[in-house]
């Protein structure tokens, strides 16, 4: 099997793991924890995941340029590769520990409605999650070169481990009432330990694991990629995590754990579409490293298909089945709505479109362009969502306002692409095939309303082979197909004899 499907099949195993860890121990912290407090976990995390991109985002940079030179044999220069990142990570430090001090130390308005006592524990929670921010960025050096070295399925094993460890070490905190302290301490152990079996790994793994002395022009050369990468981590972090700060800064963290419950499954969707992307752009980096363009464009193409087949089947298994998923899970009062749900599931396909597209631009390792598209989207989308919720005051108008300033993005990023391997910008008969299919999702969803697990399983087995069937025979072609199935090196040898 090559490593391209191994990160694939890792990638989505991981993902099975994580929604199944969040479907048994989310609603078992609530209980714990109460509304409240899990509300401000959850605020925690994304507003200290925001701090992070001040770390100079060098481990991100160092993945793409281990990737663009894999084919080349030249050792030397990816070991100054490797100091170069750990150089980098020295020169941001003070900058982190600023942003992470910054954080603490507002919480209040971060937060909104916080009560003193609560604060003062968010405040320890937040000190231990802050230190593994901060040590995150040195210890995910050996997860980017296995990543880059297209052995990324390595260190997602690892990843995978440690998140049901830690994950079940905090709920028994949180029912023997330790608190959130307690969780960021085992938050902060989790990482450190998956980090140093990462580094053993990539040390057994990789032939030339090492550091060298970086020349001058590594350095430059790395600190340029770095430096739009960080932008890049921080336009991508607020595309993720708008709507979650938003709620957080004007409703409180009682409206976060609503929000957290009803965007679950399209937060688990969106991570789906992401690990598409994610499990290509090795092989997609070596291809253009090597100067292999229509492998390349053949490639995106073929990753355009599968992804749109993705969001197809998700996003209209959401729409039409959320409400009755929210109401069993956790109950009825979780679920924020029709109109919202359908605002959110519109955001979703329009984010997992464009992260694919700056994915692939990644691999170019000429990323300016589209960090400079994608900034303008994010300022737009944000002026406009908080102008829209001025005049509105609703949470469906935040939606609109964003989804709107985020066209910039999905009409030029694709262009971009076109650039950089020979491919049309868009696949017009998948993105028509996916607007029929949610338009008429968003019309049947209030009349799919199954009551119990037993009907819903059943009820979403239903949607699913049937949007499946409709994604496979409208959206993807017959080559894209054979490569989902496994059987192109079967009709490859079948051809040969």
């Amino acid at each position: 099997m090559n490593e391209t499907k191994l990160n694939a099949i890792a990638l989505y195993a991981n993902f099975v793991v994580m929604a199944l860890l969040g479907l048994a121990i989310n609603p078992l912290l609530v209980q714990s924890l109460g509304a409240t407090d899990f509300g401000i976990w959850k605020s925690l995390l994304r507003l200290l995941d925001l701090s992070g991109v001040a770390d100079g985002r060098a481990t991100q940079a160092l993945k793409w340029i281990v990737a663009h030179g894999s084919r080349k044999d030249d050792d030397l220069t990816l070991r100054r590769a490797v100091a170069a990142a750990i150089l980098m990570w020295l020169f941001w430090l003070p900058v982190l520990l600023l942003a992470v001090s910054g954080v603490i130390y507002l919480l209040p308005s971060l937060i909104n409605g916080v009560t003193a006592d609560h604060l003062t524990l968010a405040r320890w929670a937040a000190l231990a999650l802050g230190i593994n921010v901060i040590l995150s960025a040195l210890l995910g050096i050996p997860d980017a070169v296995l990543i880059g070295t297209n052995q990324g399925y390595r260190s997602i094993v690892l990843t995978t481990t440690f998140l049901v460890i830690s994950n079940g070490l905090m709920l028994l905190a949180a029912r023997a009432d330790f608190g959130l302290p307690t969780l960021g301490l085992i938050t902060l152990g989790s990482t450190v330990l998956n980090g140093t079996f990462t580094w053993w790994v990539a040390r057994k793994r990789v032939k030339w694991w090492g550091i060298a002395k970086p020349m001058r022009s590594d350095v430059s050369r790395f600190a340029g990629f770095s430096n739009w990468t960080l932008v890049w981590a921080l336009v991508q972090l607020l595309l993720l995590s708008s709507e979650l700060l938003l709620i957080s800064a004007m409703s409180g963290p009682v409206a976060v754990t609503e929000y957290t419950f009803t965007s679950y499954s399209i937060q688990f969707a969106l991570s789906i579409c992401l690990m598409t992307g994610s499990a290509v752009t090795p092989s997609l980096g070596a291809l253009i490293g090597s100067a292999d363009f229509t492998g390349a464009g053949k490639l995106v193409r073929q990753t355009r298909e599968i992804l749109l087949a993705v969001m197809t089947v998700s996003g209209a298994g959401i729409l039409l089945l959320n409400k009755a998923f929210v109401s069993v899970w956790i109950g009825p009062e979780y679920y924020m709505g029709d109109a919202l749900n359908a605002l959110m599931v519109i955001a979703f396909l329009q984010l997992s479109h464009i992260r694919l597209e700056a994915q692939i631009q990644d691999v170019g390792l000429n990323i300016s362009k589209k960090v400079l598209v994608a900034l303008a989207a994010t300022v737009v989308s944000l002026l406009l969502a908080g102008l829209l919720f001025l005049v509105f005051g609703s949470l469906e108008s935040i939606y609109l306002g964003l989804i709107i300033g985020r066209l910039l993005a999905s009409i030029l990023l694709p262009r971009l692409v076109s650039g950089l391997v020979p491919i049309p910008a868009y696949h017009w008969r998948g993105i028509g095939v996916l607007a029929m299919v949610v338009a008429a999702s968003i019309f049947a969803a209030p009349f799919v309303n199954p009551h119990g697990w037993l009907a819903l399983l059943l009820t979403a087995a239903m949607a699913f082979v049937v949007l499946t069937g409709i994604a496979l025979a409208f959206i993807v072609s017959r080559e894209t197909r054979s490569l989902i199935f496994g059987r192109t090196f079967a009709v490859r040898e079948r051809v040969t004899q």
